[in-house]
């Protein structure tokens, strides 16, 4: 897959080409029937298949993480089988730009001759280039209808919202991938270990952390899944593999979220914590044993 970092500058194309345009932060089910159907479109027509992403979400506020990081959203899209990202950061540049300019930009530098694009599909200077414009300036354009579960929209905001609330279920089936975090295992003060429960600790700043509490899970670990309970508070997660005894640091590991088991709460004395864990334990060993 190629990725190209400045869609002002052309590149050597051999054939014509077939773009979405979008954030994609989630890359949920919605945005994964539009781009597998845009790469049908492709094939039938002789296309080159290309994504336009942000590196940031043009609707970001107050510094709200993202659900995938930009390496994870590139990764996805390789699996796809897209061809082409241009990556794009969602600066004045941009946001000012004519639609009719930018969408030249696009034909001469890349040979964009048809886009494929959501039915609330806008660009350019206040939101003033859509659908029907691409198609007045002579574009092919291909309209994906909205995807519904449940008959209501799936979007990142409502997706962000379950994740917040840790109902992980509803996240995963909107997904379509289990949601996970990643990040390098570090030295806490290994409590879990004094009390017969070693995790491994890891902390993301740049993805969206559920609800805190704990979780069933799978971790990760070299290419190898192992069933998990996780702890997730506002700034850690702490993972708890079941049939692992190899715990150390200064290693990646991804925790895939399952189902939550339990709120956060308070306890008034290790031996109360480690009883919740021990529950906490039996019920993830049940609840792997089952599925």
């Amino acid at each position: 897959m190629n990725i190209y970092d400045d869609f002002s500058k052309p590149i050597e194309y051999t054939r014509n080409g077939i773009i979405s345009i979008g954030t994609f932060e989630a890359l949920h089910l919605g945005h994964q029937k539009l781009l597998s159907n845009m790469l049908n479109v492709a094939k039938e027509k002789n296309l080159e298949s290309y994504v336009l992403t942000f590196i940031e979400s043009p609707k970001k506020i107050n510094n709200e993480k993202n659900i995938l990081e930009l390496s994870d959203k590139l990764s996805m899209f390789e699996k796809l089988g897209i061809q082409n990202v241009i990556l794009c950061n969602f600066n004045s540049n941009i946001k000012n730009l004519d639609p009719v300019i930018f969408s030249k930009i696009l034909l001469k530098n890349f040979g964009i001759v048809s886009y494929y694009e959501g039915e609330d599909f806008y660009f350019g200077i206040n939101k003033s280039g859509n659908l029907k414009l691409l198609k007045n300036e002579g574009f092919e354009v291909f309209t994906e209808e909205t995807f519904k579960i449940d008959g209501k929209k799936v979007s990142t905001s409502e997706i962000k919202k379950y994740i917040k609330s840790g109902s992980i279920t509803e996240v995963n089936n909107r997904l379509g991938y289990n949601y996970f975090i990643k990040g390098v295992v570090t030295k806490g003060k290994q409590m879990g270990r004094i009390i017969g429960f070693p995790t491994m600790n890891i902390q993301n700043n740049n993805v969206l952390y559920p609800k805190a509490g704990s979780y069933f899970t799978t971790t990760s670990v070299d290419n190898r899944k192992y069933p998990s309970m996780t702890f997730v508070s506002e700034s850690i997660v702490e993972t708890h593999l079941i049939g692992y005894k190899d715990y150390a640091y200064g290693f990646s590991i991804r925790v895939d979220f399952l189902q939550k088991i339990r709120d956060n709460k308070p306890f008034n004395s290790f031996d109360e914590l480690k009883e919740q864990l021990r529950i906490d334990l039996d019920m993830t060993k049940k609840y792997f044993r089952q599925s």
